[in-house]
Parts: structure tokens; C-alpha cells; sequence
């Protein structure tokens, strides 16, 4: 009964939002997107922080309001209905949340969700995106028995206290507009299933910049980005899953 209630409740949000937001500012963003292909919707990104949308479905324990994940489904279909860029500029934020948390490292979620809270009350957005999907490899990465095959070339190399990454990522999902990046990187480019290390990295950390936009065909408000790595250091503290030790 209570996960009926809470979907129910979220369907409610997403037809309010839908008539309050999406609906009056996705010819806006069409034309934005026509005029400038680099154009960076943040007034709608500052508007679904205010309403909460970017914390929704974070685990009360780390500082969200814990809505149960499935309802995230028909919450984004819903505003899909109406324009699948504004649905993706949202749930592509919980993909990476979802990465955050699948390897269960306490502090790393609760460091970054909480810092997801923060820009919530303080108006300044602050979401999460991963960081997978390589130039040569595309989505093979995302498969343990096709990421050997691929041409992987985000390279974690152990040092003193860390690891310093060289490569790039690319198709992005919200990757201009993220705080924080999942990125995946490997310690051994011949065997990468068998040498994955996960790590959270900031916006602005020395090394990592963002490179070019794609110019897609469609969903355009939504920026998919390119990430490039060049001697990033990632501190120990930062590492959310190391192949090597677990």
C-alpha cells in the first residue's frame, strides 16, 4: 500500500511539473538548442533542484527524501511525454546515483548525496553522472564479456595515494552540467573486466576537463559530453570500488 501511495504521489509531481515547467519552457529550449547547439539548459536544471527532483530518490539515511526507485519510472515517463530532454535532464541524474551506490561504500554515498543536498537547499544544483562509455569501445565497456574485446583506453595507473587517469569518455549524459562523475577507469587496458576501479571525481579537479558537446539528432537538451583525463590524480578518499581489493 505505502509504495502505491508513494507513486501515486509522484505521478501527481510529474503532471504538476509537467504543466508548471516542462510544458511552457520546451519550445524555449527547442529554440535555444536551434541557436546555440552548445547551449546549457540551467534554468531548467535550477528549477528541478527547486522542486526537489534531484533528491527525491536518495535514501533518507543519506540525506534525500527516500521516494521508492520504481516509482522513478513512471515519474520520468510522464515528463518523457512530453519532452524526453527535460526527462533525461533528471533521471540521468539517478543513473548516477545508482552507480554511487551499487558497491556499497558507505561514505562515498553519503559524502556525494549529501553533497546533492546541500545544492538543493542552497540553490545551487549539484548532480551525478557516469562516466563509462569510451571512443573506441562504446558500450561494450558496459559488459563484462564484451569490455576485453573493446578498445579501452581510460587508464588508472597506482601511485602514491591514488591513481592518476589518462583517457576520455564519451555520450555523456549530463556531463557539462554534472558535479560529480562516476567515472570508470581500468588498471590493466589487456584484461579491463578484471581490473575495474571506480572513482568519484569532481567537477574542477585538476586534470579532468570536458571537451566537446555532441551534436545530436535528437532529446538535444540534454548535453551528451565528452570528459578527457590527463594526469588526473584521483585521491584514495575517492575511489568508490577497486577490483584489485575487494
Amino acid at each position: 500500500a505505502g509504495l502505491v501511495r508513494e507513486t501515486r504521489q509522484v505521478m501527481a509531481l510529474a503532471r504538476k511539473f509537467n504543466d508548471e515547467v516542462v510544458r511552457p519552457y520546451v519550445r524555449e529550449l527547442d529554440l535555444a538548442m536551434h541557436d546555440n547547439p552548445d547551449f546549457l539548459p540551467y534554468e531548467f536544471v535550477s528549477k528541478a533542484n527547486e522542486w526537489g527532483l534531484y533528491t527525491l530518490w536518495i535514501p533518507r539515511l543519506f540525506g534525500g527524501r527516500g521516494y521508492n526507485m520504481a516509482s522513478m519510472s513512471v515519474f520520468v515517463e510522464e515528463i518523457g511525454s512530453v519532452c524526453l530532454a527535460m526527462a533525461n535532464l533528471i533521471g540521468v541524474h539517478y543513473l548516477g546515483v545508482a552507480t554511487l551506490c551499487a558497491p556499497w561504500n558507505v561514505r562515498m554515498i553519503n559524502r556525494i548525496c549529501r553533497d546533492v543536498a546541500a545544492g538543493e537547499k542552497s540553490g545551487v544544483p549539484c548532480l551525478i553522472s557516469l562516466a563509462i562509455t569510451e571512443p573506441g569501445a562504446g558500450t561494450d565497456v558496459e559488459e563484462v564479456d564484451l569490455s576485453d574485446k573493446g578498445n579501452i583506453t581510460c587508464h588508472a595507473k597506482r601511485v602514491d595515494g591514488g591513481y592518476l587517469v589518462n583517457g576520455s569518455k564519451i555520450f555523456i549524459s549530463n556531463g557539462h552540467i554534472s558535479t560529480w562523475h562516476m567515472l570508470i577507469a581500468y588498471t590493466d587496458l589487456k584484461k579491463p573486466s578484471e581490473n575495474t576501479v571506480m572513482m568519484a571525481v569532481r567537477t574542477g579537479t585538476k586534470g579532468f576537463s570536458f571537451g566537446r558537446m555532441e551534436h545530436k539528432m535528437g532529446q538535444k537538451g540534454c548535453p551528451a559530453s565528452e570528459l578527457i583525463f590527463k594526469d588526473c590524480f584521483i585521491a584514495d578518499e575517492d575511489v568508490c570500488y577497486d577490483w584489485n581489493q575487494a
